[in-house]
């Protein structure tokens, strides 16, 4: 079984197109320092759930709390902080330990991907296969990365606007990340969406929300 469990694993993983630079990033390759030790706490939470025993007291109503409200998270701050390693060290904790089905994305190449399927008027070409847009509205864990850096259009947002609606009516596990900080990504993708990603990065039970800024060291440098 345990074979099998790590073939099926390595299947997902492939399949999520997570970039070369970054197919490596874990929570053990995360640098932590006093700026960065709240975020890796909250994004393990998120990938794992409480790290409690099983024989600790309260493990089995935290652990079902923790299942039935899955939670997504928004790592925002300067350039080179690490967001992006560790969004993918939730995909890949959650694809490894749990085998659920997961996707990397960077906006940009996204909406590229979907305007290849459009005419010059907006209506859709026909006979080009799978539809991006449904695979990313659909996926179970979503890394949406680089939110913000996209050129602002009316298209635009109705298309983000459409992603993240229905992840975020369908309670689907989605990690942004942005360089911009929430209140100017609500400028720049309009605040009708940014209230989804906010809504959607909110815990329901303890009203927690998972909008977490990075900072510290360029690790780029």
């Amino acid at each position: 079984m345990a074979r099998e469990h790590r073939a099926r694993a390595a299947q997902l993983l492939q399949a999520a197109r997570i970039p070369p630079h970054f197919r490596d990033c874990t929570f053990d390759t995360y640098p932590v320092s006093f700026k960065t030790a709240e975020a890796l706490a909250r994004a393990r939470f998120v990938a794992m759930g409480p790290e409690l025993d099983e024989e600790d007291e309260g493990y089995e109503e935290a652990l079902d709390r923790w299942t039935d409200l899955p939670e997504s998270m928004l790592l925002y701050g300067p350039f080179g902080t690490g967001k992006t390693g560790l969004a993918v060290s939730i995909l890949r904790h959650r694809i490894e330990s749990g085998l659920e089905d997961g996707l990397f994305v960077s906006t940009v190449d996204l909406l590229d991907a979907i305007r290849t399927r459009f005419n010059r008027d907006g209506t859709p070409k026909d006979g080009l296969g799978d539809d991006p847009l449904q695979q990313v509205k659909t996926v179970t864990v979503l890394v949406l990365d680089d939110l913000g850096t996209e050129k602002v259009t009316d298209w635009v947002q109705e298309r983000l606007f459409a992603i993240i609606n229905y992840r975020h009516d369908h309670e689907l596990v989605t990690i942004f990340t942005s360089n911009l900080a929430p209140s100017e990504l609500g400028e720049h993708i309009g605040e009708r969406t940014m209230w989804r990603i906010v809504e959607l990065c909110t815990n329901r039970r303890s009203g927690q929300r998972n909008l977490i800024k990075l900072d510290g060291p360029n690790l780029r440098a």
